[in-house]
């Protein structure tokens, strides 16, 4: 017996053994290698349910559904990410033909000058192919101070720098440099200079229309002065010589004749007085190079408020005068005197009184000065 139980022991032990690896090894292996190919990316894999236990036929069950759903879930996404290629395709797309039909040249560049992208308007404007300029340093494409400015735009980002350009058939263009930045991840309170664009917009026709502006300005400047000075001669001519021949030739010793001699003269004087005052302006408008620098000139000089309110209602007395309207000033006594252009000052308060003229009835008009607040104050009534 002894001899007999010591054969079986190890003969069930190697039973027992082949059973489990059948039962429980074989299994797992399987389960394990199908688990290196979902790992691999095979998501096709799937192992056999049948087995001798339920724990085991539960396990690939479990198995072969979560892969099943790693599948869906694959596919899904890969439908999604479709999608979305399609979607950036599309609007990229509809964004370069926006670019390509813009009628404003543009051109983009990287973070150290290089030239990125450029739109086929500016490649017309500048008589150059993107292919052979692309990826080449800015002062290599673009005109010296234009390339300058893209320098500046790199060390001074968030400020827009403007300049004209020559550009094709003897064309002026109007470049604007503006700079692309995004929040600095690491340093939130400054942003991450990324590059620069380029925009260029003809104004060729602009130009031509300024240069007929300011010639028409000047010719019509030129047309006026010719006949005033004539005019303003023949004013002057006639002053003088009703002031040292005719009135003293004539009978002061009426009250009337007196009235109508001091207008004819103060009338004179004031035809006198405004035709230097155009004569002045026409000047002034004949320099145009000034004006269009701002660098017209003031004549400074100490004023009196006095002075310049009767000036202008001595120069518009004629408009009251036929609207049966009574002029009337009121100057505060105690004004201080002020500095600046007798000539425009005059033509700002005139303007006035055409105005105060042009919308009264008939009647009475008042024109007073004072000084409110330290500023000082012309009312009409």
């Amino acid at each position: 017996v002894g001899g007999w139980w010591g054969g079986f022991v190890p003969l069930a032990a190697v039973v027992v053994v082949a059973m489990a690896d059948r039962i429980v090894g074989r299994p797992l292996s399987a389960l394990t290698a199908a688990a290196v190919k979902v790992a691999d990316g095979d998501l096709a894999i799937r192992v056999a349910e049948a087995s001798p236990t339920r724990e085991m036929a539960l396990l690939a069950t479990t198995f072969n559904r979560m892969t099943e759903q790693l599948g869906r879930s694959q596919e899904q996404l890969a439908d999604y990410n479709r999608t979305l290629e399609q979607r950036v395709a599309q609007r990229t797309s509809e964004l370069q033909a926006v670019l390509d039909n813009m009628a404003d040249g543009l051109a983009v560049l990287s973070s150290d000058d290089r030239l990125l992208q450029m739109n086929p308007s500016l490649e017309k404007m500048l008589g150059r192919e993107r292919m052979t300029v692309e990826g080449q340093n800015a002062s290599a494409v673009f005109p010296s101070h234009v390339a300058d400015l893209i320098v500046s735009c790199r060390a001074n980002p968030g400020h827009v720098y403007t300049a004209e350009m020559a550009i094709e058939d003897a064309g002026i263009g109007k470049a604007v440099v503006t700079s692309i930045c995004v929040e600095n991840p690491e340093q939130s309170e400054s942003q991450l200079y990324l590059g620069s664009v380029l925009s260029v917009r003809d104004v060729t026709l602009e130009k031509q229309v300024d240069r007929m502006k300011t010639d028409f300005v000047s010719s019509v400047s030129h047309e006026l002065r010719t006949p005033l000075t004539s005019i303003l001669g023949f004013a002057k001519l006639i002053h003088k010589k009703l002031t040292e021949t005719i009135f003293p030739a004539l009978n002061t010793d009426d009250k009337k004749t007196q009235r109508a001699v001091k207008q004819v003269g103060e009338n004179i004087e004031i035809v006198v007085a405004e035709g230097t005052r155009l004569t002045k302006l026409i000047n002034d408008v004949l320099d145009i190079a000034k004006m269009e620098a701002g660098k017209l000139d003031w004549r400074m000089e100490s004023l009196t408020v006095t002075e310049l309110v009767d000036r202008a209602l001595a120069a518009t007395s004629a408009l009251f005068e036929a609207k049966g309207l009574v002029a009337a000033r009121e100057v505060a006594p105690d004004l201080p005197g002020l500095v600046g252009d007798r000539d425009r000052l005059i033509q700002v308060l005139i303007n006035f009184d055409f105005q105060c003229g042009e919308i009264s009835g008939y009647g009475h008009g008042d024109l007073s000065s004072g000084a409110a607040r330290g500023v000082r104050q012309n009312q009409r009534r």
